[in-house]
Order: structure tokens, then C-alpha cells, then sequence
């Protein structure tokens, strides 16, 4: 016998894969950030410097907005869907902080299902998107130690000075890479929870 599907799990599942393909992945094709190399061309044109800077600075903060939607979305999601679960508990899951949830996903799913919510990956995300709502904090430190590769771009001695001046928050670089990596944590889930 078949097992019943979770069809607001199938939802979910289906519109992240839709995210990326229809929006996602032709934005990161068409907004490549210039290798340093060649920022200002092979003059080094002020212009053609200050252009390229601010090419760059829009493909940072258009993946940082991706990775932004991808946690808001999951995180309303996963809101709902407990919900939709747990409909007594409704008053106290629109509160519930992060651990609650894990745990309220954990009752209404079982062990399988809490391991995959506790992924490093979704983890990560969760903490990337406090980093970017909240600035620099416990959050921005969390986040360094899971993923130190998106300061990648700044030197130790520049990490450091940023850190100091409680900038961390804002020299974040969300790579392509995270932005995959984020996706393919959150339709796991998903698709994991589709069957009960």
C-alpha cells in the first residue's frame, strides 16, 4: 500500500524548485560579479572602476536577497505546515522559536524528520538570515564559524578590522554555491516529510 503524501510539504517542495529555476538560476547566469582582476578594464578608468563596483555590489546583495527569501520562505513554510500538523498548538508555533519548531517537527514527524530540519545546511541558512536582519551579533558570529567561507573574499587582517568595528554582518558574500546548497536543504525536507 502506497503511504499518503503531505501535500502542503509537496507545496512547498515544488514552488522552491520552481524558485530556482525560473528565478534564480537565470538571475545568477545574467548578474556574474567582475573578477578583481578586471575590475576598471585594462585602462583602470575611475568610471569604469566605480561601474564595476557597483555591478559587483548588486550581485552580492541580489544573492544575499536570494538566500534571504529562501530562509523567510522556508521558515513561513515550516510555520504553516506545523500548523496545518499541530492545529492546537497554532497560537503557540506562530511564537515558537527556532528550538520549539525543531521539536514540534520532531513530534509531528519523527526522528528522520528532525535530523533533516537539524541539517548543517538549514542550520546555516537560519543563522545567515538573523545575520542579515540583525547586523552584526551572536547570530554574525555563529554564522562565521559554520561558514567562514563567506568572508573568503576579505583577507585575515581585513576580517579582523571589519570584525572590530562590527561590520562582519555587512562584508558577508553569499556565493552560487550557498545559495544550491540552501535549496537543496529545504526541498530535502520537504520532499522527507512528504510521505507520512
Amino acid at each position: 500500500m502506497a503511504k499518503r503524501r503531505d501535500s502542503q510539504a509537496s507545496i512547498n517542495a515544488y514552488s522552491m524548485r520552481e524558485f530556482r529555476e525560473k528565478v534564480i538560476a537565470p538571475a545568477l547566469t545574467q548578474l556574474q560579479p567582475i573578477p578583481r582582476e578586471l575590475i576598471g578594464g585594462t585602462r583602470g578608468s575611475m568610471v569604469q572602476i566605480a561601474r564595476d563596483n557597483s555591478h559587483n555590489s548588486l550581485c552580492y546583495e541580489m544573492r544575499l536577497s536570494f538566500a534571504l527569501t529562501i530562509g523567510a520562505a522556508f521558515e513561513r513554510n515550516l510555520r504553516l505546515w506545523l500548523s496545518f500538523g499541530l492545529a492546537e498548538l497554532r497560537p503557540v508555533i506562530e511564537r515558537a522559536d527556532r528550538r520549539s519548531l525543531f521539536k514540534h517537527v520532531a513530534d509531528m514527524k519523527g526522528p528522520t524528520a528532525a535530523l533533516k530540519i537539524e541539517s548543517a545546511d538549514i542550520i546555516e541558512l537560519w543563522e545567515l538570515v538573523s545575520t542579515a536582519r540583525h547586523g552584526d551579533g551572536p547570530a554574525a558570529i555563529r554564522l562565521r564559524s559554520l561558514n567562514p567561507g563567506l568572508w573568503s573574499h576579505q583577507d585575515i587582517i581585513t576580517q579582523v578590522e571589519y570584525d572590530k568595528a562590527g561590520l562582519r554582518a555587512y562584508a558577508m558574500r553569499v556565493k552560487d554555491s550557498d545559495i544550491e546548497r540552501y535549496l537543496n536543504a529545504t526541498i530535502d525536507f520537504w520532499d522527507s516529510v512528504n510521505r507520512k
